[in-house]
Parts: structure tokens; C-alpha cells; sequence
């Protein structure tokens, strides 16, 4: 199995996730660079996979049905009211399988109320849309603080070694609010600061980041409390950042 990582917009990624010259792409927010890739690498879009129903998420699903015929939606459900009719509707504990992987389904809430994160325990693979990003977390849209506190700890329960792939290359602008924020040590965050700075220079992603490296540096997933979350997402709503990534 190969993860493919596309870029949209100004710092969304799309997966493509390849095995057997099959493809499931998951969250596909434009279709273009979807239909080009596979073009390219010849390879039959078999999965639509949709983490929750933004339209930097699920914009490019309708041109991806259009041109494949054959393609499964899976999703949601609420996506029917984005006049997206998903084959097979997720939520939490569900599974499904593609070419012989097998992935488990969470409810994420908190993002949105309907998020899911799907996992392969086997190749210790998360996505996870918008609820966990390297050094950062996504903003409540819809859910409550208890529910995207909540989620974080279902992902934290996953073995370290995970390689998280989020949707969107924030890294850069999370590790600033550490700084700012004064979130001890802050000779660390800079030190940190300085290595994606680098790789970033030099048109490298930051995504996937590791499990255990978000637990060790991500202030969202150390908080020990429902309110030592809050308080730090309260503080990154107002936080803005003065550095282009």
C-alpha cells in the first residue's frame, strides 16, 4: 500500500491511497488533480472516502462520479443533504475494506458533528481530517469543547507509532502559537520552528506526522483536562499568525 498526497487549494492535501493499481482517494475538495494523478499512474479509482462535509472536502466528489461510473461513496450520512448519496454510510466502529485493508471508523466530533477518522491498525494509519493536525487541533465549527476534547483522547489511544495523515499543512502556523502562547519550553518550539521552517523551504510537507510526536509536542493532545483544552482553544481562535508558511 502506497499514500499519495496531492496538494489543493492553499493548504489542504488530498490522499490517494494506492494498492493492486486500485485507488481510494479520500477527501477530494477538487477533482482536477485527483483525475490527473490517476491519469498519470493508471489507476482505477475504486473509493471515495470522506472524513466530513466541507466543501474543501467533499467539492470535487460530484466531476470524480461523473468520470468514474463504478466509483463507492462512503461517508456520512449527512452528506445526502450536500446532494452527495454516499454507497455505504460510516460512523463510529463501523469497517470497510480496500484490496485487502482493513479500516476501522471513529466519531471525531467536535470540527463538525458528523467527523469520522478512519484507522488501519494494521499498517498504523490514521485519517483524520480536520479534528487533529501536527501541533494543533481543528477549530469547533459545530461540536462542543467536551466532544472535540473527547476525540482527541480516542486518538491519543492509538499506538504511537501512527502516522497521521491530517488535511491540512498547518504546521508551521501551530508551532508559532506554541511559541506565542509561551507554552514551556518555548527553546523547543523554536528549535522545531527552525526544522519545518527548513523542510518547507524546501517544498517538503510536514504531513504525515507521527503519533508519538504529537503527544510529546502537541499542547491539544498533552492537556490533561476538558478545561486546559479549552482555555488553549480559546487562545488559538484569537491567535493570529504573521508568518507565511
Amino acid at each position: 500500500m502506497k499514500i499519495h498526497q496531492l496538494h489543493a487549494f492553499d493548504d489542504n492535501f488530498i490522499f490517494v491511497v494506492e494498492k493492486n493499481e486500485k485507488a481510494m482517494v479520500v477527501d477530494p475538495g477538487e477533482a482536477d488533480a485527483v483525475i490527473k494523478f490517476l491519469s498519470e499512474k493508471n489507476l482505477k479509482l475504486e473509493i471515495i472516502l470522506l472524513t466530513h462535509c466541507h466543501q474543501d472536502h467533499i467539492g470535487g466528489v460530484k466531476q470524480l462520479i461523473q468520470r468514474y461510473r463504478d466509483v463507492k461513496v462512503l461517508g456520512p450520512s449527512r452528506l445526502v443533504d450536500f446532494n452527495i448519496s454516499p454507497d455505504q454510510i460510516l460512523g463510529d466502529s463501523k469497517t470497510f475494506e480496500f484490496e485487502q485493508t482493513y479500516w476501522q471508523c471513529f466519531a471525531l466530533p467536535g470540527h463538525t458533528l458528523d467527523h469520522l477518522g478512519y484507522y488501519d491498525a494494521q499498517k498504523k494509519v490514521l485519517f483524520c481530517g480536520d479534528v487533529l493536525f501536527s501541533l494543533g487541533c481543528g477549530r469547533l465549527f459545530e461540536g462542543s469543547f467536551e466532544q472535540g476534547y473527547q476525540s482527541l483522547q480516542k486518538i491519543k489511544s492509538l499506538d504511537p507509532e501512527t502516522q497521521v495523515y491530517c488535511a491540512h499543512e498547518y504546521t508551521l502556523a501551530n508551532c508559532n502559537f506554541h511559541i506565542d502562547a509561551k507554552i514551556a519550553p518555548t527553546q523547543e518550539y523554536l528549535e522545531l520552528k527552525s526544522l519545518i521552517r527548513e523542510r518547507l523551504s524546501r517544498n517538503e510537507d510536514t504531513i504525515p506526522t507521527k503519533l508519538d510526536f504529537e503527544l510529546k509536542n502537541n499542547a491539544f493532545l498533552i492537556a490533561q483536562s476538558l478545561e486546559e483544552f479549552t482555555e488553549l482553544r480559546l487562545k488559538r481562535n484569537k491567535f493570529v499568525n504573521r508568518e507565511e508558511k
